[in-house]
């Protein structure tokens, strides 16, 4: 007998007789030209989109997704990224039409000054992270690795562009001083000194340390990287949905790309599944406990018990598969796991500022995200580049280890 689904959350899905959660009239009025009612609002992720349950007269309940302009964001996270989504699915559906089949389909998009919606169907599946947190470790990691398979095999490998000469700077390290000025205006002055200590290790700061990972001998991990196609670009796993009952291959949806058509590098999506597994989910939910007993001391801590942690073992042991994979489709063959570090550091520092810059939560509560990644985020990379001084493959649950994470 198939067992139930566990119900997908809500903010607020109202019973009879109760009034919908607050929407933007923007929204309700791109709903009311569908002929739909709002019925709640779901939980956007963090981000400053809404996403509102809604449904029809027959009672079938679809998603609509909500973003208005605003300045004070950073790269990736305004407009104009927010209606690329809808593009690069289509992109997606000529030259990769099995990830394309993957994705919730745009139904239908309405756009007005300064703010856009989507409509998408309603998926029924919890996302990963939600899955991880309630099931076991070896079933979830099965799951992951039902998941990633497919998207490697149909998406990933079938790619093969041209390698991005300064891969390493231009896709990942780039992002610190794009976004440093957000850094600069809310994180504390002296993290901006040459060192800061951080449960009692000294570490460079984001300046210094941002030079350090910009040395040749760095960026030379990434020599002959081959792109894939743009199977997703911000693959955390709160942006895939999959069916949590034991199955060889289970049904998984995918939400929000990044909102490009570039040729992508596999790594990066990679890493953003290890990040969401090794600190992101936990920041976003719980947050950091941190002090600082002298300027420029820190003392950094989750702030409750973590739920996803237990599968990064698991996670790092699917990998040698992956990576044989992509060396025979002609991607290359490695320092694989060094590339997976230095861009799973490199998400951490980078989304110490997205955590600054999306409003959906109060003040305080970003400053907190923000400040803890930033920290971690300095631990990481300073750990990495001294591991890979020493030569040869980094100890990755040793690494990780360094802010708890394995």
């Amino acid at each position: 007998m198939t067992a139930p689904l566990p119900p997908v959350p809500l903010r607020a899905e109202p019973g009879p007789g109760t009034p919908p959660a607050t929407v933007p009239p923007s929204l309700a009025q791109a709903a009311a030209r569908l002929g739909l009612d709002p019925v709640g609002r779901m939980d956007s992720g963090g981000s400053d989109s809404v996403c509102a349950l809604v449904r029809d007269g027959d009672g079938t309940r679809f998603v609509l997704k909500y973003l208005r302009s605003a300045t004070g964001r950073v790269d990736g996270h305004g407009l104009g990224t927010f209606r690329a989504k809808e593009r690069q699915q289509r992109h997606l559906a000529r030259v990769a039409p099995a990830v394309a089949a993957r994705y919730l389909p745009v139904l239908h998009a309405e756009h007005g000054p300064g703010w856009s919606a989507f409509l998408l169907p309603y998926s029924p599946y919890p996302s990963l992270a939600d899955t991880g947190r309630s099931a076991g470790t070896a079933d979830f990691v099965r799951l992951l690795d039902a998941v990633v398979g497919p998207l490697v095999d149909d998406g990933y490998a079938p790619g093969g562009h041209p390698p991005a000469p300064d891969l390493w700077q231009s896709v990942y390290l780039e992002r610190l001083p794009r976004r440093r000025w957000i850094l600069r205006r809310h994180l504390p002055a002296d993290l901006w000194r040459d060192t800061v200590v951080v449960n009692g290790r000294r570490v460079p700061t984001m300046e210094p340390l941002y030079r350090a990972a910009g040395a040749p001998r760095v960026a030379a991990l990434f020599t002959g990287s081959r792109l894939s196609l743009p199977v997703h670009g911000d693959l955390n796993l709160r942006n895939v949905l999959a069916d949590p009952r034991p199955c060889a291959a289970p049904e998984f949806h995918l939400i929000d790309p990044r909102g490009t058509v570039r040729p992508w590098d596999v790594v990066y999506d990679l890493a953003k599944m290890l990040f969401t597994l090794t600190l992101f989910d936990d920041c976003m939910r719980t947050g950091y406990t941190v002090h600082s007993p002298a300027p420029g001391e820190y003392t950094l801590a989750p702030a409750g018990p973590s739920g996803l942690r237990h599968a990064v073992p698991g996670f790092l042991d699917l990998l040698p598969r992956v990576w044989e994979g992509l060396a025979a489709a002609g991607l290359g063959d490695g320092p694989w796991l060094a590339r997976l570090l230095l861009a799973h550091a490199s998400h951490v520092l980078a989304e110490s500022a997205c955590r600054l810059s999306d409003r959906a939560a109060p003040p305080a509560t970003r400053l907190n995200r923000a400040l803890g990644l930033h920290l971690g985020g300095l631990l990481l990379m300073d750990d990495l580049l001294r591991r890979l001084d020493g030569g040869g493959p980094p100890d990755a649950a040793a690494h990780l280890a360094t802010t708890g994470a394995a």
